[in-house]
């Protein structure tokens, strides 16, 4: 069964001729910071030959997404390690912003020096080409990049300043960049602020305060990508932003983010509208139409298809938008047209993995054994050490009766990852049908050990292997194995017995075989809860009796069986009861049980007191139920006073607010016994944070806070208001989370402070 988941050239001038846009992405490296600093200087060094060019700042944010449904999918996701630092990539990201040419690159370092190979996507493919150092040296690797991009680009050669140095000012500076173009905007403006003399970080500091206040001015390119990375994600803000950048640019994927950011806030008119715009300028517009249509049902999906398909036989359609025609050919259930699309892209990009990905799981589909080997020798020609497609290359081989080759293929998968269990049942599946049973159970033994749970895939491969080879009885004790360990006793005694009746008394395991009928033809072990339970606030084992209403309670028990094992799976149920025995509130989840395990304590159920319930005493009714009808309960006092305390929600809950200085916990279990100061230590937490507030947070512009500054926010807030804050974080479905307090209060007054 398949596993699912995803030189330096000869410097001749190449004729392109000056284009007028340029991008330069950041260099991948393991040093971060050398990537950026090798990006930054070839931007600009280049800044006066291009009409445009954009560097590492504004580069790693322009790529779009493309409208799917329920939601946006990045085409970066298709690519191995979501890098574009290949040829792959630079295709890929040229094509989707419509630049005339993306410049992409990855520095490996290692004891000899350092290889930069640099790759540059234009209209007629990607060019590599491939500079080294004597030790990872930006100035060296700056040097060498510029000068060979100038002659292949026929280029003067351009003057590159000073030395770099990434241990001064200039490399906070590129940190900076770095920063930002990761979506640091905050961390970026800390950095800035201690550059003062350097021009280009304070322009650099005065687009960060101009996109963090939501100002106008500068840079629209920069100011719109920047502002993707705010924390509140203002989307009417940034599609100003954006508006402002397609009018000052040649670029046509502005238009495609102001595509997906007007429907993201379910503008569908202003969606369409500048879809249409990107789909009049290009054909990644096109298809990020055609994305838009299909996920939210829209006319017109079909003529934005055989649009692209008509470029595509022209040769001008590429990597993304022949990307983007399989994921609309996804939303479409057209599995035709993805396979076309897909196929294409193995032609126009034959060292793209995804592809061979997706056109083997489709031929496995498509019970194509053929196709799905075709395609996995590629993928495991362009990625040998992945043991997914080595997986899959076995099974491929099995379908297609190459036992010995599948048997290498699922070894090798094996030798790259000890825990693929998929790869170890097919291994044990080839060597049960050759008859090497003894071999194939120290497959399934580990294999078993490994799944969570009994693959039903697995079970299935061997009821199949019943037809495919009728003439080998390993199979049935195989099979029984399996069902005996997913806990189907009767399929497992029935398998057992064939295989006895097949292979005789003295075939292998006989004698174990026969005492496992036994047992399993036996009535099942009971299972039991022992007597001693404890009933704790919150999962963390609080004592905090007596309860009060709208605690979280867990109970700690223990699951036991005097026979056997215990089964793989329990269902717990936690009941509250009342004094005649009423049930007020109930939850019940399934527990994985470890193999083997003959007891097993269980304190992670909770159960969510009622809100409003009247002193007294209550019990706790625990229920462990099994298959084959097996039950066990037992029942336990559950003293309840007092008010609802918002304290005891949060810590039953698990909810932890810290401190925006310390980041330490604003109340734990030791503030239990005076849980009503809980809204003045909180809203002594705002005090202290005015002065951030004042500079952080814009506007608030609706609810009880409308027309209040940040400081002003943290500054007149009330206990009563802080309450409200609470009450409403408690009805929401949060659990288990660790945040700072202002935050969370400074995002619910901008939403308007609502109160449900």
């Amino acid at each position: 069964m398949p596993r699912r988941l995803l030189v330096v050239l000869l410097l001749l001038p190449l004729g392109w001729g000056v284009a007028e846009t340029l991008i330069v992405y950041p260099i991948q490296s393991q040093d971060a910071l050398l990537g950026v600093a090798v990006a930054d200087r070839i931007a600009t060094a280049f800044a006066d030959e291009f009409d445009e060019v954009l560097g590492p700042a504004v580069a790693p944010s322009l790529l779009p997404p493309l409208t799917v449904e329920g939601g946006f999918l990045h085409p970066t996701v298709f690519l191995k390690d979501r890098s574009l630092g290949n040829p792959t990539g630079a295709a890929l990201a040229r094509e989707a912003i419509g630049a005339d040419l993306v410049i992409t690159g990855e520095i490996v370092s290692g004891p000899e020096g350092s290889t930069l190979e640099l790759y540059l996507a234009d209209t007629d493919g990607v060019r590599t080409f491939t500079v080294r150092a004597d030790e990872a040296n930006a100035g060296v690797l700056v040097r060498k990049a510029v000068a060979i991009l100038a002659v292949r680009l026929d280029l003067p050669l351009p003057s590159l300043g000073g030395d770099l140095d990434l241990t001064g000012p200039e490399g906070d500076y590129l940190r900076a960049l770095g920063l930002i173009g990761g979506g640091s905007l905050v961390e970026a403006q800390g950095l800035l602020e201690l550059l003062d003399d350097d021009p280009r970080a304070g322009s650099l500091r005065d687009h960060l305060e101009a996109v963090l206040t939501g100002e106008d001015g500068g840079d629209p390119a920069l100011l719109a990508t920047m502002a993707l990375s705010r924390s509140d994600l203002d989307e009417t803000l940034i599609i100003e932003y954006f508006r402002a950048f397609a009018g000052a640019t040649e670029l046509p994927v502005p238009h495609v983010w102001l595509g997906a950011l007007s429907a993201s806030v379910d503008d569908h008119d202003g969606a369409a509208e500048a879809f249409d715009a990107a789909s009049r300028r290009y054909t990644f517009g096109l298809i990020a139409r055609a994305s838009f249509r299909a996920a939210g049902g829209f006319p017109g999906v079909e003529q934005d298809v055989a649009t692209v398909l008509s470029r595509a036989v022209g040769g001008e359609a590429g990597v993304a938008s022949l990307l983007g025609l399989a994921i609309v050919a996804g939303l479409e259930d057209d599995v035709g047209l993805e396979k076309r699309a897909l196929t294409e892209l193995t032609r126009l990009q034959p060292d793209f993995i995804y592809p061979y990905e997706r056109l083997s799981f489709i031929a496995f589909d498509e019970d194509d054994a053929s196709g799905a080997y075709s395609a996995l020798l590629q993928a495991v020609r362009l990625d040998p050490d992945s043991d997914l497609y080595w997986t899959n290359l076995g099974w491929a081989y099995y379908l297609l009766g190459l036992l010995e080759r599948s048997e290498e293929a699922s070894v090798r998968a094996i030798e790259l990852d000890s825990s693929q269990f998929i790869a170890l049942y097919n291994l044990g599946l080839v060597q049960t049908v050759t008859g090497r049973l003894e071999l194939a159970m120290e497959q399934y033994r580990r294999a078993v050990s490994l799944d969570p749970e009994v693959d039903d895939e697995a079970i299935r491969d061997l009821v199949n292997a019943l037809d495919l080879y009728p003439d080998q009885p390993a199979i049935h004790y195989a099979l029984a194995y399996l069902y005996d360990q997913e806990g189907n006793r009767a399929a497992g005694a029935d398998q057992y017995e064939l295989y006895l009746e097949r292979a005789g008394m003295d075939a292998p395991f006989a004698n174990l075989v026969t005492r496992r009928i036994e047992t399993l033809r036996g009535p099942p072990p009971p299972i039991e809860i022992a007597s001693a339970v404890e009933v704790t606030l919150g999962e963390d084992g609080i004592a905090a009796a007596p309860y009060h209403p709208a605690d979280t309670v867990y109970p700690e028990f223990e699951v036991f069986t005097p026979g056997d094992v215990l089964p793989q799976r329990l269902t717990i149920t936690i009941e509250l009861l009342d004094g005649v025995g009423e049930v007020l509130a109930t939850a019940s989840s399934e527990v994985e049980v470890p193999r083997n395990a003959i007891g097993l304590v269980i304190d992670h159920f909770g159960l969510d007191l009622p809100a409003v319930l009247e002193a007294g005493t209550y019990r706790l009714r625990i229920v462990a139920g099994a298959s084959e009808g097996r039950l066990a309960e037992v029942e336990v006092e559950l003293p309840v006073e007092g008010e609802t305390e918002l304290l005891r929600q949060l810590i039953g809950r698990g909810i932890v607010m810290e401190g925006l200085q310390t980041s330490t916990p604003l109340y734990g279990p030791r503030d239990l016994a005076r849980a009503e100061l809980l809204p003045q230590v909180l809203v002594q937490e705002l005090r202290g944070a005015v002065e951030a507030a004042e500079e952080a947070l814009p506007e608030i512009e609706s609810g009880r806070f409308e027309g209040l500054s940040g400081g002003e926010l943290f500054g007149q807030s009330t206990v009563e208001d802080v309450g409200d804050f609470l009450r409403f974080l408690l009805a929401q479905p949060t659990r288990d989370a660790t945040f700072a307090f202002v935050d969370a209060f400074a995002q619910w007054a901008l939403d308007g402070a609502p109160l449900e």
